[in-house]
């Protein structure tokens, strides 16, 4: 199982993340700091993981808060 930043981690940055899910650089780096992504943003990084070909699920981001 993975945290909720190994699953960022995935990605080539921080910067990358933002971009692909369209949210502020500063915002990502507040989900790192808490470990955690908020629930209303799964989709839009669901869909940018899809589109890298990067094996995010919902399952795993739910995984990951219950842990």
């Amino acid at each position: 199982m993975k945290t909720h930043n190994e699953i960022l981690d995935m990605w080539p940055s921080y910067r990358s993340v933002s971009m692909d899910v369209g949210v502020s650089y500063s915002l990502v780096r507040m989900w790192v700091l808490r470990g955690n992504i908020p629930a209303a943003n799964w989709k839009r990084l669901v869909d940018a993981a899809r589109d890298r070909d990067l094996p995010v699920t919902y399952k795993m981001l739910a995984e990951a808060v219950a842990a």
